[in-house]
C-alpha cells in the first residue's frame, strides 16, 4: 500500500514539475518578444503580469531579473505600454508589484523617458500618475 502511495505522489509531483516547466517557457517566450521589440498580445501581457502571484516563480531569480528588465522595456513600448496599463487596469492586485519594480529596478534607466513615455499614453489616470510617483522618487530621492 505503501508503494501504491509512493507512485501516486511521485506522478504527481512529475505532473506539477512538467506544467511549471511548460508555463515557464511560454513566460520566456514572452519576455523575449518583448526584448525583440514585438507587440504583445493581450493575452501574452496578462500571463507576463500574473506571474507576478505565480508562486512557483517566486524563488527564481533568473526570471524574476528578467521580467523586471522587461517592465521598462514595456514602458518604453507605446503599443505594449497602452497594454500594460489596460492590464492593471483590470488586475489592480498585480500593480504593486509593479510599483516595486518601477521603484527598484535591476538596473540604471532612462527614468525622464519612461516617465514620458507614461504621460503621453492614453489610460487610467490613476495608474499613470502612481508609475510616475514611483519613477520620480528614484530620480529625486
Amino acid at each position: 500500500m505503501r508503494a501504491l502511495y509512493l507512485l501516486l505522489f511521485l506522478f504527481y509531483v512529475q505532473t506539477i514539475s512538467s506544467q511549471n516547466d511548460e508555463k515557464l517557457e511560454v513566460l520566456y517566450g514572452i519576455l523575449k518578444k518583448v526584448e525583440q521589440g514585438d507587440i504583445l498580445k493581450n493575452n501574452d501581457m496578462f500571463l507576463l503580469l500574473e506571474s507576478y502571484n505565480d508562486s512557483s516563480l517566486l524563488n527564481n531569480a533568473e526570471f524574476s531579473e528578467w521580467r523586471s528588465e522587461v517592465i521598462f522595456e514595456i514602458i518604453n513600448h507605446p503599443s505594449n505600454l497602452r497594454k500594460m496599463m489596460y492590464a492593471l487596469k483590470n488586475k489592480d492586485s498585480i500593480f504593486p508589484y509593479i510599483l516595486e519594480e518601477l521603484s527598484s529596478p535591476v538596473h540604471e534607466q532612462d527614468y525622464n523617458k519612461c516617465i514620458e513615455n507614461i504621460r503621453k499614453t492614453k489610460g487610467n489616470q490613476d495608474i499613470k500618475m502612481r508609475m510616475i510617483s514611483a519613477l520620480q522618487l528614484i530620480i529625486e530621492p
